[in-house]
């Protein structure tokens, strides 16, 4: 055969059932991985090959005498730098590793695998076993520099970028588990984008078509298996796929980190994946109410928060992510609104699926290449917004969750909430608000900067094991003026101000067993979207606002410290307490029983001169008679109050 080839492969597997026919998975001639044969007698340049591969397995079920895993037989020109791995399955004459006959020509500086192919000779070149595969020093005179790429100890050699046609690396480190990927290549099926992992449960994959799926795309309300691994998946879509640590079942697990060597031409332009929208029909069921399961569709990092490039309609300001290191290493959903989250910036890896929620009929979303991270660019430092991020730790676990405050939110549910999804993992712990107690679990909750009442907000603690001392910290950022929030206890029947502590410590003697995902061998179910949970809240957020009279005139200001009684009196259960600041001083507003033990901080900051008001909720406590301390500077003033239930 004429012409020369250079960087090239071939992937696929090649049969042969004639007689001494030629086939070869790139062209014709003997029966070869990657071209049938090489070159035509005596003619030196007839076909010269470098750089290249091949990967699939050969199998000839007739006496074809010239089998091989690269090539059948070479009959002239040069092949160097190249290498094949697949099983060569043959009864011919001449079957070797790598060329099944050498006639005439040169080879040099080429490899074939001896434990895959099954061949301990290779008609020409140098056998390697997987390990040494895995080396850039066992292959002399390659350029790793230009030409080729290697993961040491991970991957085969592979091509780099040529032209529109690019090879991509996508590593997988942790545990066995779920991974949320996508695809950046046009036209690749799901059996080639994880062509170096398990797959199972669809024809053609390694487990058959008789074994549960692990591989799953996402319709609508559902996840839904994959049952054709030649299918390809929309541009900009993602899937799901149980990434097992033992790549052949073989009984011995390879373990991690894993690759998923890629190799095609990379998506371009405006890609605008399918979206789906189904109203339950319920507010508090989030379920069927338009996911998405989306994907990076470019191979490279894109940022959610780009200038430019996003074009959407009736979709939430959040995208959600699987990290399996978040949460100490037992993996989490993590989520981002564009102002803030859990995942803590808006860059969506490549390969990389995500979810996203659409709010209403005709959603849309088209992804332009504006929208990919430009890595030479500086790193713009983002604002601070108003938030509490929450953290809890227990049982080596720690998770977070957020309220938010910004002016375009409400205090139903809005674009910049972001759910609770559920764990795909049996090891778990979650914290998390609800607009009430019948909603839907958030792990932001975006609430108004202003509200006329107080407000509550439950505060659920879910988890895998629930027992043992837990801490619950916070941090309070850039709060707007006014704002008291308390934390009550509502096991314990305690109240604690979250400006004047940092944390609070809690037992929890539940062992409660929650798992999303069932540990059984070879068979793995899919777990839901949305977190569920059937305990009661935990704790109860109490957010009020403390209103100041700015407007006043300077002789109407206070002059004096004072503090009024409380009204109602006798209250049951809530009450409201006036006090007036001559000037600027510190302030504290506490409650106290008649033993003399603190019940509750209502005020405990810097306050300027003006009239205030204090709200003291008190369900948490016993009827009786409770004295409130004003303290102003050096001046202290103590008034009493009786709760009636």
């Amino acid at each position: 055969h004429r012409g020369d080839i250079n960087y090239s492969f071939a992937t696929g597997d090649v049969t042969s059932s004639g007689g001494a026919e030629e086939t070869g998975g790139f062209d014709t001639g003997g029966t070869g991985g990657f071209i049938g044969a090489t070159g035509e007698p005596n003619q030196p340049n007839s076909n010269n090959i470098t750089n290249s591969y091949a990967t699939g397995n050969v199998t000839s079920t007739a006496n074809n005498p010239n089998v091989g895993g690269f090539a059948g037989s070479k009959e002239d020109g040069t092949v160097s730098n190249s290498f094949s791995t697949g099983l060569v399955n043959a009864n011919g004459t001449y079957t070797n590793g790598f060329i099944g006959r050498v006639n005439a020509g040169t080879a040099s500086d080429n490899y074939w695998n001896t434990e895959t192919s099954g061949k301990s000779t290779g008609g020409t070149g140098t056998g390697l076993t997987t390990a040494q595969m895995k080396q850039e020093t066992n292959f002399s005179n390659w350029d790793f520099t230009n030409t080729w790429s290697i993961n040491e100890g991970g991957t085969l050699p592979y091509l780099q970028d040529t032209g529109n046609n690019r090879t991509t690396i996508h590593k997988i480190t942790g545990d066995e588990g779920w991974r949320v990927l996508s695809s950046g290549f046009d036209g690749l099926s799901y059996a080639e984008l994880m062509e170096n992992i398990w797959t199972q449960g669809f024809t053609s994959s390694d487990g058959g078509s008789g074994d549960a799926y692990n591989v799953y795309a996402w319709n609508g309300g559902s996840y839904v298996p994959v049952s054709n691994g030649s299918e390809v998946p929309e541009p900009g879509s993602g899937f799901i796929v149980y990434v097992f640590s033992d790549d052949d079942f073989d009984g011995v697990s390879e373990g991690f980190p894993k690759y998923l060597v890629q190799q095609g031409s990379s998506a371009s332009g405006t890609v605008s994946p399918s979206l789906y929208y189904q109203d339950s029909g319920s507010t508090s069921d989030a379920d069927s109410m338009g996911w998405n399961l989306l994907g990076n569709p470019f191979l490279s990092a894109i940022d959610w928060d780009a200038a430019s490039g996003w074009t959407s309609s009736n979709l939430d300001n959040t995208f959600y992510i699987w990290s399996d290191t978040a949460n100490s290493n037992t993996g989490a959903w993590l989520s981002w609104n564009g102002l803030t989250g859990t995942k803590r910036d808006g860059i969506i890896a490549p390969g990389q699926g995500f979810f996203v929620k659409a709010n209403a009929d005709s959603p849309a979303l088209s992804i332009g290449e504006a929208v990919k991270k430009d890595t030479s660019s500086v790193l713009l430092k983002k604002s601070t917004v108003p938030e509490i991020v929450f953290t809890l730790k227990g049982n080596s676990i720690s998770t977070q969750s957020i309220i938010l405050f910004d002016a375009s939110a409400s205090l139903e549910n809005d674009p910049y909430d972001a759910y609770q999804l559920a764990s795909f993992n049996n090891t778990w712990l979650s914290i998390s608000t609800a607009s009430s107690e019948e909603g839907s679990k958030l792990s932001i909750n975006a609430l108004p900067i202003t509200f006329e009442e107080e407000i509550e907000i439950p505060l659920y603690i879910d988890g895998s094991s629930l027992n043992g001392e837990h801490i619950l910290s916070w941090d309070l950022i850039k709060l707007p003026e006014g704002i008291e929030i308390t934390l009550i206890d509502n096991d314990e029947g305690t109240s604690i101000s979250l400006s004047s502590n940092s944390e609070y410590e809690f037992l929890l003697n539940e062992e409660v067993q929650k798992s999303t995902n069932q540990q059984f061998s070879k068979h793995k179910p899919m777990p839901g979207l949305l977190a569920k949970s059937e305990n009661k809240p935990r704790f109860i957020l109490q957010i009020s606002q403390i209103k100041t009279v700015v407007n006043e005139l300077a002789e109407d200001l206070p002059t004096r410290v004072a503090l009024y009684q409380n009204y109602p009196n006798p209250f049951n259960p809530a009450t409201t307490i006036n006090f007036e600041v001559p000037r600027q001083a510190k302030v504290r507003l506490e409650v106290f029983n008649l033993l003399g033990k603190k019940v509750m901080t209502l005020v405990d900051e810097t306050k300027i001169q003006g009239r205030y008001s204090a709200r003291f909720d008190a369900r948490q406590l016993a009827s009786g008679v409770y004295i409130y301390r004003l303290q102003v500077g050096n001046v202290s003033i103590n008034r009493k109050m009786t709760l009636i239930k």
